[in-house]
């Protein structure tokens, strides 16, 4: 991205998953910002260890920082935001079409699986995922299950093969078009995609 910028200044520019840039990063944006750097982020996703203060990189917040208890952004308002910028900054071109803002869904609350140990855990997600694959509706519904790291998504995906059902080991581009099986992955990998049923992992607090 930082190599598409010009050597001039952008009425706006919004940076999202901003938890994980560099210092550096911010720094060069800055200069480039006309009226207003948007700075969009969620310290609860943090992947690397980012250690810095805004003002280190040139950003004055005006105001007072505000941190929510819960979890509050979702597709929608992330969609509304962007459909208000464009609308009352007019940054559309002549091929501009207004995006389609999704309905709120209600899903089911999160639930928990408690086992013993560690290892009793994963058998109760494999078990899980095995119940949901064979008791779906919808042959299209699509079942994921998510581990920290590469070699515990291993252990997973060889207790699904031991019960019969078809799962497979995938990451990066090929998740969102996987099909026809019980898709094993990475938290990292799994980050920003959807599907009908997530199973996570190790969420120990001796793991995460």
């Amino acid at each position: 991205m930082l190599r598409n910028l010009r050597h001039d200044k952008y009425e706006h520019i919004c940076v999202d998953e901003v938890q994980d840039c560099h210092l550096t990063w911010l720094a060069i944006m800055v200069p480039f910002a006309k009226n207003s750097l948007t700075l969009a982020g969620d310290l609860g996703q943090r992947i690397y260890r980012r250690n810095f203060a805004w003002k280190d990189a040139g950003v004055e917040v005006i105001g007072h920082s505000h941190s929510l208890t819960g979890s509050f952004r979702t597709t929608k308002q992330i969609m509304e935001v962007a459909v208000y910028l464009a609308r009352n900054e007019d940054v559309r071109g002549e091929d501009y079409v207004e995006p389609t803002i999704p309905d709120d869904q209600n899903g089911p609350k999160v639930r928990r699986l408690i086992r013993p140990d560690w290892y009793k855990a994963r058998e109760g997600v494999a078990q899980e995922a095995a119940r949901l694959w064979r008791e779906r509706d919808d042959p299209g519904e699509r079942i994921v299950v998510a581990a920290q790291f590469d070699i515990i998504a291993g252990r997973l995906l060889t207790l699904l093969s031991d019960q019969g059902i078809p799962a497979s080991f995938i990451k990066q581009r090929e998740l969102a078009a996987a099909e026809d099986c019980v898709v094993v992955t990475t938290l990292h990998q799994l980050k920003g995609l959807e599907f009908d049923h997530v199973l996570i992992s190790g969420l120990e607090d001796e793991t995460m």
